[in-house]
């Protein structure tokens, strides 16, 4: 997949390295409970590669081919519905590169995989995320506690992306 700067392609074993810089990046793991361990990195990585039922996208600038983030759809609670998640690198915050690369991986997820809801879940304290989603059109349905914090989830159905 591409958009006008980036291009999305699905993360391989190459891309090891760079999904172990996103995992244990502070600031980017500020609103996701924190640094894994090692062990669930690596374990994480490779379930990631083995599964039927997990895409994960490692996002490239085109202007200077630097890896710059993650984006995922996976299953959420149970299977009944889709989660879309991110985490980019934070020298590339603020500068509309998640959106544009979300945007066209609900694109993909509504047309390609014919999904008809998409799920997303971050910390009620993650403002730039909360915003980032609602700009996205995502609908804040409810709030929950997980992980021991509040977290915001928001939904998007096919028929109103």
């Amino acid at each position: 997949m591409e958009t006008n700067r980036c291009q999305l392609t699905k993360v391989t074993k190459e891309h090891e390295t760079f999904y172990h810089i996103v995992q244990t990046d502070e600031k980017v793991r500020e609103y996701l409970g924190g640094i894994p361990s090692e062990t669930h990195v690596k374990n994480r990585f490779k379930a990631i590669l083995e599964s039927d039922d997990i895409w994960y996208w490692v996002v490239k600038d085109k202007s200077d081919n630097t890896l710059i983030g993650l984006i995922s759809i996976e299953p959420y609670e149970e299977n009944i519905s889709y989660e879309i998640s991110y985490q980019f690198l934070p020298k590339w915050w603020g500068q509309g590169y998640a959106y544009e690369t979300v945007h066209e991986v609900m694109d993909y997820a509504f047309n390609t995989l014919l999904l008809d809801e998409i799920k997303a879940v971050t910390q009620s304290k993650n403002k730039k995320s909360r915003a980032l989603l609602e700009r996205l059109d995502m609908i804040r349905e409810s709030v929950k506690v997980m992980f021991n914090e509040e977290q915001s989830i928001y939904s998007l159905r096919n028929t109103t992306f």
